[in-house]
């Protein structure tokens, strides 16, 4: 018991250490500019303006409906305390989302891998403090580690067979950049073994047989349906 928490404060320290060095890194340095410009203009044209009015014909917005969610808190914040978006704190600001999902992320792993366990650091220590996620997240200012956490979580929610929460992580990463399609392929083949695979004796499936498909379907869909019907359609 000691050595399992030995390993876990261990990770939340290599961790904490991950995260306080990405807001050292978006403070000081300026990112790619084109998307920090673009980011936040959509920031402030959400806040400005709500859901509804946010796509319009004749401006460019080409992220799906949860990616601007996800910059319309920014928005206010930046809206409220007057932040200009050329100053340190606004540049650690639209690098948050990434960062906290990177945690999430490098938790996700942890648990998956056996928490306490040394796997289980070196998992989620690799997939939170990847250089490459790093350098996205902290210098870029990029928001890619928030879709790849419900990418994950969409994968080992199909290794243990739970198809509808499977699809409702794969409809909120799709929700959240197009790119997420990246793993269309690998999810289709592995739910597809979860339908005609027999259940080992001791584990859980999906119930129903291809039943099950038709709530996942639907799950899957919830982005259209929240674009279309929701908040973001422009009264008539």
């Amino acid at each position: 018991m000691p050595e399992k928490h030995a390993w876990t404060r261990w990770f939340w320290g290599v961790m904490g250490a991950c995260a306080l060095a990405q807001l050292v890194l978006a403070g000081a340095t300026a990112g790619y500019a084109a998307d920090y410009n673009t980011f936040w203009a959509w920031a402030l044209r959400v806040a400005e303006e709500g859901f509804s009015g946010f796509y319009t014909e004749g401006y460019f917005a080409d992220y799906p409906p949860g990616g601007i969610l996800l910059l319309w808190p920014l928005g206010k914040l930046a809206q409220l305390l007057h932040i200009s978006h050329a100053s340190a704190f606004a540049r650690c600001l639209l690098a948050a989302p990434g960062i906290l999902a990177g945690l999430g992320l490098a938790a996700l792993c942890y648990r998956l891998a056996g928490p306490g366990r040394a796997r289980g650091f070196v998992l989620g220590v690799a997939a939170g403090a990847s250089p490459a996620l790093l350098y996205v997240t902290g210098v870029w200012k990029q928001m890619d580690m928030v879709y790849l956490l419900f990418l994950v979580a969409c994968f080992a929610a199909l290794g243990k067979r739970r198809l509808f929460a499977a699809a409702l992580c794969w409809g909120a990463a799709l929700a959240l950049k197009p790119q997420a399609n990246s793993g269309a392929g690998a999810g289709r083949m592995r739910a597809g073994r979860c339908l005609v695979q027999p259940k080992a004796p001791g584990r859980t499936g999906p119930r129903g047989g291809r039943r099950g498909c038709r709530p996942c379907a639907c799950a899957c869909m919830w982005p259209a349906v929240f674009w279309g019907f929701g908040a973001f359609a422009r009264p008539v």
